[in-house]
């Protein structure tokens, strides 16, 4: 602080100066460690919800259930029950291999709008193809 002269500014007395940026670094220091532990929850929400993604296609062979005769209608029925706009950026990305700024300016829409519905999109796939699954499972 000498060398910087941040001392020369101060117009208080240098315990209460002192004082004061000790207290404004440690509540900085605490919110740095709340906004981490956020980050940390969310990461570890992530994590458990692929973990249990991966147990299920473990659990079945997933082999079997990907070649089984019902899979292929199962996604496309899926794929028919997304929302209208949903399923066009599905079918503009998976199937025609576009990337999302060609179908953003395709629909006329924002990347960012891409984005969020094609991530909704997927949501929707996994928790529908995951729900058969389970129900064919409990059927066989």
């Amino acid at each position: 602080m000498w060398e910087s002269q941040a001392l020369r500014k101060v117009n208080i007395s240098l315990k209460l100066y002192l004082y004061r940026s000790i207290h404004n670094k440690c509540v900085n220091y605490l919110k740095s460690l709340a906004v981490n532990r956020v980050r940390l929850e969310k990461y570890a929400k992530y994590m458990q919800e692929e973990t249990e993604l991966l147990n299920i296609d473990t659990e079945s062979d997933m082999f079997e259930n990907f070649f089984s005769e019902g899979f292929e209608k199962d996604v496309n029925e899926a794929i028919d029950s997304l929302a209208q706009q949903q399923k066009q950026i599905f079918t503009l990305s998976r199937f025609q291999q576009k990337t999302y700024s060609e179908i953003a300016t395709e629909l006329d829409i924002s990347i960012n709008s891409v984005k969020t519905q094609m991530s909704r999109a997927l949501q929707k796939l996994r928790a529908s193809l995951i729900e058969k699954m389970k129900a064919r499972e409990t059927s066989a």
